[in-house]
């Protein structure tokens, strides 16, 4: 099998069958997947129906040396980071494939899956899905509208054909059975008892007893009725059939998932696939022949940025528990602008923290569509500010020294206090002493989240640690750093430009 070149397009879900592995071990375990595995390789030799056979390094000749020269040469797509899981992804990869071609892996989106139990939302897994650099071309209709619903259904179009993969990585051991059982569960109402079957005895022959933390499976979509499984990086069976690729796929990628953030982390990464294509091309890879020309691609966002003043980085997205959502589901969160606020003690300026101004990536867009300019207009901060056309939006702050949890109090208390209900105010204070305990260290973070016109969550080094219901209370605390005294003016400053490259992606 011609194994091609893969492209890591976004987290997504296996669908409520899933969960069962949580539910099948005590309540407190986790299990999170990530997507970082390398790809097997598969070669059919007599007598051997699926040998797994290591790549054939001593074939990779002069050509290839210069084509990996290439693509290494070309600016590196940045890592991805899943801040609920706290898995990193990499940007992309590069290692040798079957026939001796390097592969590109290119990371373009995460998320997680979250189940809900009693008042606990339990990280459950995050999964990625790969796809062959050739898939630009069947989806080079959606380059400029990434947000149509039809890009989902051509990422499991069989007609149109490109090779797929998903990767799960395990974070804790589960048993063969409570694998098995929890992803046919997602398949069973599709597919009859017999494949059902065989299904699940590949897969748990693959795995033997058990799967400890750390050990990984996959699913290639390798034809339109060929799906070949991996167990710890090795491919263990191949099963043909004319429905179980696709409804085993369809359910990381229907509209029913239970990741729907993920099905955005997708559409937001899709530049990135035209991109990495297009350096495919220029280094003469599996996009087109080594001297053409490649297509203009959006440029790359980065994982992090850099405060300047304090030198901290800040990730450019963040994947949030929303905590107004029944199911825990989680919020996209982008970037717009960051800077540092600065305490004045006497005649010195001390770095206190750096500052994230970030919205909901996907709904923030037709509340901004009139901004997409990038001109300063006092408007843009109206929207930013709007309790009516509501979008989520977060205050993300990373300390740059030490502080007590009384300190921050009084600091945010400086612009709160005098535009809130004394009442309002007190349970804000004591809320963020409580949330904070004894206080900070230097890199760790504090977050608000308006996540609904009348909800403010507080998030301590990416846990939530407390919430408050009032319905002037979250835009007051923006308006401390989006009105006319903004506490951090070069954030404030940065946003109408990053509003245009959002709008732009």
């Amino acid at each position: 099998m011609d194994t091609g070149t893969w492209l890591i397009l976004g987290g997504l879900s296996l669908g409520e069958g899933a969960c069962k592995l949580v539910d099948l071990v005590a309540p407190a375990y986790t299990i999170a997947i990530a997507a970082l595995v390398t790809s097997s390789y598969i070669k059919r030799q007599a007598g051997t129906k699926h040998a797994v056979v290591p790549p054939p390094v001593r074939e990779m000749g002069r050509a290839s040396s210069k084509r990996a020269d290439a693509r290494s040469s070309a600016a590196a797509l940045p890592p991805l980071e899943e801040a609920t899981t706290g898995i990193t992804l990499p940007g992309q990869l590069d290692f040798p494939g079957a026939d001796g071609k390097p592969l590109l892996m290119c990371g373009l989106g995460c998320g997680p899956r979250l189940k809900k139990i009693g008042p606990l939302n339990v990280k459950v897994y995050a999964i990625g899905l790969y796809v062959e650099a050739g898939a630009a071309k069947a989806l080079e209709p959606f380059k400029s509208d990434s947000s149509s619903p039809a890009l989902f259904e051509a990422l499991f179009d069989q007609e149109k054909f490109f090779v797929r993969k998903v990767l799960l990585t395990f974070a804790r051991g589960v048993s063969s059975k409570q694998v098995t059982d929890a992803i046919a569960e997602n398949l069973k109402a599709h597919l009859d008892e017999k494949i059902l079957e065989k299904f699940g005895t590949t897969l748990a022959s693959g795995i033997g007893k058990s799967l400890d933390k750390g050990e990984s499976i996959f699913f290639a979509w390798t034809a339109p009725e060929s799906l070949v499984i991996g167990v710890r990086g090795k491919a263990t069976g191949e099963l043909s059939h004319p429905k179980l690729p696709y409804i085993l796929f369809r359910g990381f990628l229907g509209p029913n998932t239970p990741i729907p953030p993920l099905r955005s982390s997708t559409a937001q990464g899709l530049p990135r696939l035209f991109q990495a294509a297009a350096g495919a091309m220029g280094a003469g890879g599996e996009g087109g022949g080594g001297g053409r020309s490649a297509p203009a691609s959006a440029p790359a966002v980065p994982a992090t940025v850099t405060e300047p003043s304090t030198g901290l980085p800040l990730p450019t997205t963040l994947t949030m528990v929303d905590p107004t959502s029944a199911d825990g589901a989680g919020l996209g969160m982008s970037l717009l602008g960051c800077g540092v606020r600065v305490k004045k003690l006497g005649m010195i300026s001390v770095n206190v923290y750096a500052l994230g101004i970030f919205v909901d990536a996907e709904r923030s867009k037709p509340h901004l569509e009139a901004f997409k300019s990038g001109t300063a207009d006092p408007r843009l901060f109206e929207a930013l500010l709007s309790r009516e056309a509501f979008f989520s939006r977060m205050l993300y702050m990373v300390f740059a020294r030490s502080v007590s949890a009384k300190q921050v109090a009084d600091a945010l208390a400086e612009k709160l206090k005098p535009n809130l209900p004394p009442e309002v105010f007190d349970q804000f204070n004591s809320t963020v002493i409580n949330s904070l305990g004894k206080g900070l260290s230097k890199g760790q973070t504090l977050a608000f989240l308006w996540a609904a016109p009348d909800h403010l969550s507080v998030i301590v080094n990416g846990k939530p640690s407390g919430e408050i219901t009032n319905d002037r209370l979250p835009r007051m605390l923006h308006v401390g750093f989006l009105g006319d005294d903004p506490g951090v003016p070069e954030a404030k400053a940065a946003i109408p430009k990053a509003v245009a490259d959002l709008l732009s992606r």
